[in-house]
């Protein structure tokens, strides 16, 4: 398993826990928004093995308890199996960030216990993912994800990053019913800095305002609603 960045401590990527937070390369969708398009692309020039890895863990264990797998898209990898079991021999617990586009290999992941929380990037209501995107898109698999995490009851969350003009009035509300009763649901800032299309580098950042108005939006449909700046 080779990966495309770390961060040696984060407090932020996974509830509850001090992270090392690494980074999978490559992705199947082209969010136009994305702010990593050289993981996107597979062009990331950094090369971290995960020995690499299991080191800066081992080094930290009893500090750091957790490790974040992000991308790009983690579940592209089918060699994540073999690492995550060397992580979880350590007694490390294990977030997975996804696009929900692989529920296969995600009950595999659960069915095995090597996964502890999965947050799943949910982009646009199920009428709108093709387009936005940008590639092609089983909404149904989506779908099968946001099903498979009620069912195991594996702790998660959904997050949407809310990019001003991309979603139109009423599609936060949309994206709520469609998630209805999930524990936690985070509208996530967006931040015109290295977008995949360049387009969207010209776009404002989201107002804070904007974010709390939706959350209490679609708060109720939720256990928890975040906005997260």
């Amino acid at each position: 398993m080779t990966f495309g960045g770390i961060q040696k401590l984060s407090a932020l990527d996974f509830p509850d826990h001090l992270a090392v937070t690494v980074f999978t390369v490559g992705c199947d969708f082209r969010c136009p928004y994305c702010q990593n398009p050289e993981l996107v692309r597979g062009e990331y020039p950094v090369r971290i093995s995960e020995d690499e890895v299991l080191k800066v863990l081992k080094e930290r264990k009893g500090f750091v308890d957790g490790l974040c797998i992000t991308g790009g898209e983690p579940l592209l990898h089918r060699d994540l199996v073999p690492f995550l079991k060397k992580v979880k021999d350590m007694g490390i617990d294990v977030k997975i960030d996804t696009n929900g586009h692989h529920p296969d290999f995600l009950r595999e992941l659960l069915v095995g216990k090597l996964v502890d929380y999965v947050a799943v990037d949910i982009k646009a209501p199920p009428s709108r993912y093709p387009e936005v995107v940008r590639a092609p898109v089983e909404v149904a698999k989506i779908e099968e994800t946001v099903k498979l995490l009620r069912e195991t009851g594996v702790p998660h969350e959904f997050r949407t990053t809310v990019v001003p003009g991309l979603l139109k009035d009423g599609e936060y509300e949309e994206i709520a019913r469609w998630l209805k009763g999930a524990p936690r649901y985070a509208l996530q800032a967006f931040r015109p800095v290295r977008t995949l299309d360049p387009d969207f580098g010209k776009v404002e950042p989201t107002p804070p305002e904007l974010l709390r108005e939706l959350c209490a939006r679609v708060a109720g449909y939720f256990g928890e609603c975040e906005v997260r700046g």
